[in-house]
């Protein structure tokens, strides 16, 4: 918690030295939810039913004047595994929590932002949300600083730049710590008031504190477009290409089960994604996502994932809304380099139903169910999870600029991301560690 206090005394600075004219405001979210699973860990060999209660507090500090706002969002959450499937994992309790500071300016041609954070969650159940598999021990700490700018060259042109470097951190002294320095530079050309044409260069070198000093440089160029077809229709896609470069010095070191354990050499592959969204009715939206793309996990292996999935958000009324969510995935898992023949591979199937409700102004309620299925060499894996949660929204100083309430849509898709990250929840999106 040192950092957080570190980060809110840099947070309050500003705001006295730099923001004096700024509108204030604190709010924060305090959230209980329960999760009751017989195979919460999709385990081969689950030792029973696992129950998580879970209690979480967010809050929220805002400093806005005309053209700058600053941001300080902390996270703070209790949660301990009850019933007989506890044995399943090594950590039964645990602390997550995190900060993330953000300045964002709003110039006549140009935005600029500016980032700092810092997490801490279980590894093992980060794992298992990347990968399907639940392995690993102790938790992560994981920390960034970034920014980025937005400039418009003319009317129908602009050119984005972002970079963050990142440091992660073990608690379980067998993983090894890693940097990692990303940039992603984009040209935005509007082909029409509807369409935009996008080309752009990602570059992501991971350097591993190991004794082989390992080290990864990863490039992905990619075009795509982007298109507002009516009012109720959009669509979205792009198509890239890989290269990955890996590299080490010093002698390779005995093999630990769970650990980064990179190979050298080189591999290549193409990659994209299409998106489609669509208003079928004032109250009911439907999206489709195809993917493919490979990915970093938390411990620094490859991943390479091919997936399909479709959503439905339907508001019931002006209280009440419900979420469907059907997800199939296919990944394979390799080296740090490339997925080879002897690379093991799952077959992942997920779907959840999410009922949300608004109980009061500031008390929302939501009822989810979800299925899960794993498919792999080691046999057929599958489990069924319940979650209720209990909500509270409020402000304890001041009010946010530009205050709306929210949509039943927009709590709706917050309920829906808050029951996928029950359990594992694969997607083809380019994000590195």
């Amino acid at each position: 918690m040192k950092r957080s206090v570190f980060v809110a005394s840099v947070y309050l600075g500003l705001l006295a030295s730099g923001a004096s004219a700024a509108e204030v405001s604190v709010t924060g979210t305090a959230t209980q939810s329960v999760d009751a699973s017989n195979n919460y860990f999709l385990s081969n060999s689950p030792s029973g039913y696992t129950v998580k209660p879970l209690s979480r507090i967010d809050l929220g500090f805002l400093a806005a004047t005309p053209i700058t706002t600053y941001r300080l969002d902390t996270n703070y959450s209790y949660y301990k595994y009850l019933g007989p499937g506890a044995k399943d994992t090594s950590l039964t309790w645990g602390t997550p929590m995190g900060t993330k500071f953000n300045i964002d300016t709003i110039q006549p041609l140009g935005k600029f932002n500016f980032n700092a954070s810092w997490s801490r969650s279980d590894l093992a159940t980060t794992v298992l949300q990347q990968t399907g598999s639940f392995a690993g021990r102790g938790t992560i700490d994981t920390y960034t600083v970034g920014g980025g700018l937005k400039r418009e060259l003319t009317k129908l042109d602009s050119l984005s730049w972002n970079a963050n470097v990142t440091k992660a951190t073990y608690s379980d002294p067998a993983q090894s710590p890693y940097f990692d320095y990303a940039t992603s530079g984009a040209w935005t050309h509007r082909l029409s008031p509807t369409t935009s044409l996008v080309g752009s260069l990602n570059v992501d070198w991971l350097m591993v504190n190991n004794a082989v000093d390992s080290q990864r440089l990863f490039w992905n160029p990619q075009v795509g477009l982007q298109s507002q077809l009516t009012k109720l229709l959009n669509v979205s896609g792009n198509v890239g290409y890989d290269y990955v470069n890996a590299w080490q010095h010093g002698s390779a070191q005995p093999f630990i089960p769970g650990t980064f354990q990179q190979q050298t050499g080189a591999s290549s592959g193409w990659v994209g994604n299409a998106v489609i969204n669509y208003k079928i009715l004032k109250s009911t939206q439907i999206s489709l996502t195809v993917s493919r793309a490979i990915t970093p996990t938390v411990l620094g292996d490859l991943q390479h994932i091919e997936s399909i999935s479709s959503t439905l958000i339907h508001t019931i009324n002006q209280v009440s809304t419900l979420s469907l969510l059907a997800q199939f995935s296919h990944l394979t898992s390799g080296t740090a380099t490339s997925v080879s023949p002897t690379s093991s591979a799952a077959d992942a199937f997920s779907a959840s139903a999410t009922y949300g409700y608004k109980l009061a102004r500031e008390w929302r309620a939501s009822l989810s169910y979800r299925y899960n299925q794993r498919h792999d060499q080691s046999g057929l894996v599958n489990s069924s999870t319940i979650s209720v949660a209990l909500m509270r929204d409020f402000n304890l100083y001041g009010k946010p600029p530009q205050a709306v309430q929210k949509t039943q849509s927009e709590l709706a898709l917050e309920d829906l991301a808050r029951a996928q990250q029950a359990l594992p929840a694969l997607t083809g999106v380019d994000i590195f560690p």
